[in-house]
């Protein structure tokens, strides 16, 4: 969970379902995680580079949610992504708090 929350936000949403099972994990759980390993060695050498142009360090925040996607409490889920310079420098993903009863609601609480 330390990679996901500090140093690889692409990770994160994965791991959060996958701490779900932590208690009782599956066969299924078992290959996601190993899948995620597998992820992780193959772009271990990539990074984020910012460039130094002018123009170029304009901050650009986006939020969006779906409707209901967690199965299991039937929440729907907010995603909240920050770019500077082109690249992601900050995210946020989290269930709703409540249970929305309209597409509308979801993408509202999405903003709060």
């Amino acid at each position: 969970m330390y990679l996901a929350t500090y140093t690889r936000l692409d990770i994160a949403f994965v791991c959060s379902i996958l701490l779900r099972f932590l208690g009782n994990p599956s066969q299924a759980h078992q290959k996601a995680c190993l899948r995620v390993f597998q992820y992780l060695q193959g772009t271990i050498f990539l990074s984020i580079i910012y460039s130094k142009k002018a123009g170029d360090t304009i901050l650009h925040g986006y939020c969006d949610s779906d409707f209901g996607a967690d199965i299991a409490t039937r929440r729907s889920v907010s995603g909240i992504v920050f770019f500077l310079a082109s690249r992601v420098v900050s995210t946020s993903l989290k269930r709703q708090p409540i249970i929305s009863l309209l597409t509308t609601e979801a993408e509202y609480y999405s903003y709060t």
